[in-house]
C-alpha cells in the first residue's frame, strides 16, 4: 500500500555515497510529517569503476524531469580524498592559488595540480592566532572525471562531488556535546572501523579514517585521536582539545576506557555512526543547503566557464519586469484618473469666464458677501408667515352671523447681526369682527365657537398656537345689539431655558 506522505512531497533531495566497493544512494523529502527517506538502495561495482553504475543508479532513481530540479550531492570516501585545513598568511583581499594552500598545508610534493582536481574555501568566521584558515579538498582528476562524465550521461543537472565526512559532520547535529565544547573531537564508528574528525565551533579541519578487529577496537581510536592531534600541533598550532564524541552502537561501553587512556572528557551516543547509509542520507540533506562548506564541490573545475547566457539571472530578471509592470499598470491607472480629473476641472473652469480677470482676494470677499445674502434669504425662508394661508382659511371658519373687519399679522425677520440675535423678534395675528348677539348675555356664543375652532387650525398652532379674546364691546344699531370683538394669536412662550441659550 502506498503512503500518502509520500505522495505529497516536496522538497526532494538525493546523496550518493562512493565507498571502496559499494554505491548507497539515498532520496529525502519534506512530507507532511516531517523530512522523510523515500528511497534507498546500495549497488556493489566491480573493477570496471564507478562510472557506469552512477549512470545506471541515477536513471534508476530519476526520472527525466526530477533530473533537472532535484539536487544531487555525491561523496566520497575518506579512502578516496584528501582533506585538510591549513592557517595561512595572505593579504586580506588576496585569493591564493591552489599550488599556494598546497604548499602551506605541506602536501605540495604528494599531490601534484595538474593530477587533481580540487575545491577550497576560507573559514571567514574562525581564526586560531589571528591567522586565517583555509580549507582544501582534492581527489584524483581520473576518479572525477568518470564520475563527471557519467553524471552528464544521465542529463543531471544540479550536482556536486564533495567528501562525504564533511556531510557526516555538519548535518550530525545530535551529537553536539551539551557541554558546548568549541573545539572537539567526533569519532563515528560501523562495525569495522570508523572516522575520527576535529572541529572547532562545528566545522571539520581534519579527519582520519581507521578500520580495527574486535579485539584492538579501543586501541585504534585511541590511536587515530593522537594522530588527530599531532595534525593539530603541527598544522593548526595545538588548539586545545576540550573533549571526545562518540558515535556509534554500543560507543558507551568505551567511554571509561577512553577517559582513562586520554585523560579528557568523553560522552557517547548509541545511535548509527559511520556507516554508507547514514553517510549518503547526510549528502542528501546537505545537498541542498547554501552555506560555504556545503557548496565545497571538486566538479568545479571540470565544468565548462558559463556563459553570460547562462550566468544571467533570469528568474529574478523575470520577477523584477513582472513588479515593473504591475507597478507600471498601477501608475497608468492612476495617471488615467487624474488625467481625466483634470479634464474635468478645466472643463468647469471654462464655464466661469467672468473669473479669469479677477485676483482670488476679490473672489473671496464676493463669495462671502453671496454667502451673507443666501444665509439672510434662507433665515427667512424658515421664519416666514405665509399670510395667504391665513386669509383662505380663518374667514371659512366664522359662524354665520359674524364676520371680519380687520386682519393684522406681523411677523418681524430675524437679525443677521450676532450682537442683536438676542433681541426678541414680534410676531402676532390679531383677528377684529362683528357679530350679533340676544340682550342680557354678556358674550355670544358665536365667539367662543369661533374660538374653539381657531385653537384647532393646525396654522396656527403651528406659528401661533396661543388663542386669546383680547376686548369684547357692543354698541346698538336700530333695533340689533351688535359685539364687537379682537382675537389675538400670538407664538409659543419660550421657557427659561430656551432664553438662555
Amino acid at each position: 500500500m502506498v503512503d500518502i506522505n509520500d505522495k505529497l512531497c516536496w522538497g526532494r533531495s538525493v546523496g550518493v555515497y562512493l565507498s571502496s566497493n559499494r554505491i548507497t544512494i539515498s532520496e529525502v523529502g519534506s512530507t507532511l510529517t516531517g523530512k522523510k527517506v523515500l528511497k534507498q538502495d546500495t549497488v556493489k561495482y566491480d573493477t570496471k569503476g564507478p562510472g557506469c553504475y552512477l549512470k545506471d543508479i541515477l536513471e534508476k532513481h530519476l526520472s527525466q524531469r526530477q533530473r533537472k530540479s532535484v539536487p544531487v550531492s555525491i561523496g566520497l570516501g575518506p579512502e578516496q580524498t584528501f582533506f585538510i585545513t591549513c592557517l595561512c598568511n595572505f593579504e586580506q583581499n588576496e585569493k591564493p592559488s591552489l599550488k599556494d594552500l598546497l604548499e602551506a598545508s605541506r602536501a605540495g610534493s604528494a599531490l601534484e595540480p595538474d593530477q587533481i582536481v580540487a575545491d577550497y574555501y576560507k573559514i571567514s568566521k574562525l581564526k586560531l592566532m589571528g591567522n586565517q584558515l583555509w580549507t582544501l579538498a582534492a581527489c584524483r582528476y581520473q576518479l572525477a572525471t568518470e564520475l563527471f562524465t557519467s553524471v552528464q550521461n544521465a542529463e543531471v543537472q544540479n550536482v556536486r562531488l564533495q567528501p562525504s565526512p564533511l556531510s557526516l559532520l555538519l548535518t550530525q547535529k545530535k551529537h553536539r556535546s551539551k557541554k558546548k565544547w568549541k573545539v572537539a573531537i567526533s569519532v563515528f564508528l560501523h562495525i569495522a572501523g570508523g572516522l575520527a574528525v576535529l572541529e572547532i565551533d562545528g566545522k571539520p579541519l581534519i579527519w582520519r579514517e581507521f578500520v580495527f578487529s574486535p579485539e584492538e577496537r579501543s586501541q585504534k581510536i585511541k590511536s587515530a585521536i593522537r594522530t588527530i592531534q599531532a595534525h593539530s600541533a603541527t598544522s593548526l598550532n595545538n588548539p586545545v582539545i576540550e573533549g571526545i564524541i562518540l558515535q556509534g552502537k554500543d560507543a558507551s561501553g568505551l567511554v571509561e576506557t577512553l577517559i582513562d587512556d586520554l585523560g579528557m572528557d568523553v560522552t557517547a551516543i548509541d545511535e548509527e555512526g559511520y556507516t554508507d547509509t547514514q553517510c549518503s542520507h547526510s549528502l542528501a540533506l546537505l545537498a541542498k543547503k547554501n552555506n560555504e562548506q556545503a557548496n565545497l564541490d571538486l566538479f568545479r573545475t571540470l565544468r565548462d566557464k558559463p556563459g553570460i547566457m547562462d550566468m544571467f539571472p533570469w528568474k529574478r530578471a523575470i520577477s523584477v519586469a513582472l513588479a515593473v509592470a504591475c507597478m507600471g499598470f498601477m501608475m497608468w491607472q492612476k495617471l488615467t484618473g487624474l488625467t481625466n480629473q483634470y479634464n474635468s476641472l478645466r472643463r468647469q473652469n471654462a464655464e466661469y469666464k467672468w473669473s479669469k480677470g479677477k485676483r482670488t482676494g476679490e473672489i473671496s470677499n464676493e463669495r462671502k458677501q453671496l454667502l451673507t445674502e443666501v444665509e439672510a434669504v434662507s433665515k427667512f425662508l424658515s421664519s416666514r408667515v405665509i399670510w395667504s394661508d391665513y386669509l383662505r382659511d380663518l374667514p371659512t371658519r366664522l359662524p354665520m352671523n359674524a364676520c371680519l373687519t380687520n386682519i393684522w399679522g406681523v411677523s418681524e425677520m430675524k437679525e443677521m447681526n450676532k450682537k442683536k440675535q438676542g433681541r426678541k423678534e414680534k410676531r402676532s395675528l390679531t383677528l377684529r369682527g362683528i357679530t350679533k348677539f340676544a340682550e342680557g348675555i354678556a358674550a355670544p356664543q358665536e365667539i367662543e365657537v369661533f374660538l374653539d375652532s381657531l385653537r384647532n387650525v393646525k396654522l396656527l398652532r403651528r406659528d401661533f398656537p396661543q388663542v386669546q379674546l383680547a376686548e369684547i364691546k357692543w354698541r346698538r344699531e336700530g333695533t340689533s345689539d351688535i359685539a364687537m370683538f379682537t382675537v389675538v394669536a400670538l407664538p409659543k412662550k419660550k421657557t427659561g431655558s430656551e432664553d438662555k441659550k
